[in-house]
């Protein structure tokens, strides 16, 4: 795989053409593609900008991507934005085929979204900043 100078590899996940992709923005909104919508690059390709598939809008970026099997009871999306809100909801509450994006989380003006992680609910989360350390037992 080659990359573009600014580019670099944040992340690798393997998914299925038939598993949901979901896009989280900085601005707290979800996007969602099928693996299949998602086109094919070769080895040597410099891949597709996310802006040609998603409908982003001014200013958004994705801060984080999380692929899906099924949309199961008993799992969770745990957002975690820059000011240090932390919002969990069922995974089901996003069980929707709007293709314009669903606002996952409301922000404040100089909030945004920093990080997204699946759990069954049951996990341990440790959030560290430079400042200090937050957890919940």
């Amino acid at each position: 795989m080659t990359t573009r100078e600014e580019d670099f590899v944040k992340e690798i996940f393997t998914a299925s053409t038939h598993d949901l992709i979901m896009f989280f923005s900085n601005k707290g909104k979800l996007y969602k593609l099928r693996g299949y919508e998602i086109p094919e690059a070769g080895r040597t390709a410099k891949g597709t900008a996310i802006v040609n598939l998603l409908s982003l809008d001014n200013g958004e970026k994705i801060s984080a991507i999380i692929p899906i099997q099924n949309i199961a009871e008993g799992k969770y999306l745990l957002m975690a934005t820059k000011n240090g809100i932390i919002k969990k909801t069922p995974l089901s509450e996003y069980d929707t085929s709007r293709r314009t994006g669903l606002q996952g989380i409301a922000l404040k003006e100089d909030d945004e979204l920093i990080s997204v992680k699946l759990t069954d609910g049951e996990d341990n989360v440790v959030m560290v900043t430079r400042r200090r350390i937050m957890y919940n037992i």
